[in-house]
């Protein structure tokens, strides 16, 4: 049974290197401060910076925002009104 256990637990973490070790190399390149992505010049945050003058993106992310924390408001006011859910104790 020692055996399967390793075995699982090997599958487990090559599948788990497959998944998040991409996502972890993409997450140290982004702060390269060069234009390849081969190369690496040193740590910056330009990136992240030319992300904030973009104004298409920061009226995307608005728009993202809002289409999260409206339904909230909303489900926050259905929640406190006494007759929403009929039949049922609110407190």
């Amino acid at each position: 049974m020692g055996r399967m256990n390793g075995l699982v637990l090997s599958l487990g973490a090559l599948g788990f290197g497959i998944l998040y070790l991409p996502i972890i190399i993409m997450i140290i390149f982004s702060f390269n401060a060069g234009k390849l992505v081969s190369v690496w010049s040193g740590a910056s945050l330009k990136w992240y910076a030319g992300l904030l003058e973009n104004d298409q993106l920061l009226s995307a992310f608005g728009t993202s925002l809002l289409q999260r924390v409206a339904p909230l408001g909303v489900t926050h006011v259905l929640s406190l009104s006494k007759n929403f859910a009929p039949g049922i104790a609110l407190g």
